[in-house]
């Protein structure tokens, strides 16, 4: 009979074991050296342990029961056999805020715990605890026994799995992750992002009036074949509608940014990690610009 092959873990290069440390306590003498690429397998008791996520800021593995998440400045994803960017996670974070603890059950009862800055002086101001609600945080007031405790801890910008990934996979850092929640309110995307979504421009408020015809669009994108798998629709997020397109990678979406980008005024604008409440679609030939199908 074969045994069923074990699954890979996954976790931060971490202090000593049984530590724990807010981030703005840990020394920057404690940090462990990181692993020099994934190829090298940093040992650990004689573990082999592959570098497969790197970032500019410390890495940290919150323990929630049903679902180990993975925090890094702004940046919250799912730890499995592979990290997962569930758009999901960081709705309902407000204001620039980085990630200091998750605990809890998750989906049932789990509590986040956020460091909330100052947009015009960059200052720490405080801290605000959210509840997970279904598919959204929330604002909650925490129970003294449901607090979240003090975000075990990582010191390393690393993240560590005892199989070997393709290639590193780069965590965006929290001043990056603001810039694109001023922008577009979303949170940037990364090459696991679950919906890859690009948002090109605001057409009106919700319930508000939906193009049938988007002339401009289908004449930018005329001649790309290789934009076959991008679908153009519009997005109701409960107050504004956004002309957008779902896009089956980063690559692709820069693409698309690309050719719209001085038409729109959205230069610099980032391919975000979000699932559209579709309420419209644009479908069109993408040799001829002729469409194929109107919005519904």
């Amino acid at each position: 009979m074969r045994l069923a092959r074990p699954l890979p873990l996954l976790f931060a290069l971490l202090p000593a074991c049984g530590r724990a440390a807010s981030r703005s306590e840990a020394p920057a003498s404690s940090a462990a050296p990181a692993a020099a690429s994934s190829a090298s397998p940093t040992r650990e008791q004689g573990v082999p342990l592959f570098r497969v996520a790197i970032a500019t800021e410390p890495v940290f593995v919150h323990d929630v029961a049903g679902s180990p998440l993975v925090a890094t400045g702004a940046f919250l994803a799912r730890l499995g056999t592979d990290v997962v960017q569930d758009p999901a996670l960081l709705l309902g974070i407000e204001g620039n805020a980085e990630i200091v603890s998750v605990a809890g059950t998750f989906p049932d009862a789990a509590w986040l715990t956020a460091a909330v800055y100052s947009k015009l002086t960059g200052a720490l101001s405080g801290k605000k605890t959210y509840r997970w609600y279904g598919t959204r945080w929330s604002p909650a007031a925490s129970p003294l026994h449901d607090a979240p405790p003090l975000g075990t801890a990582g010191t390393a910008p690393s993240l560590l799995s005892t199989e070997a990934r393709a290639r590193e996979l780069a965590l965006p850092d929290k001043k990056t992750m603001w810039v694109a929640r001023s922008l577009v309110g979303r949170a940037v995307a990364t090459e696991v992002c679950s919906s890859t979504w690009v948002p090109l421009s605001a057409i009106g408020s919700t319930g508000g009036f939906l193009p049938k015809d988007m002339p401009w669009l289908r004449e930018g994108v005329r001649g790309h074949d290789e934009l076959d798998d991008v679908t153009f629709v519009v997005d109701d997020d409960g107050i504004k509608l956004t002309l957008g397109a779902q896009v089956p990678s980063i690559d692709v979406g820069r693409k698309v940014l690309g050719l719209f980008a001085d038409r729109l005024g959205i230069t610099g604008a980032p391919v975000t990690c979000h699932v559209p409440r579709v309420v419209a679609r644009y479908d069109f030939d993408r040799r001829t610009g002729e469409p194929t199908r109107r919005a519904r």
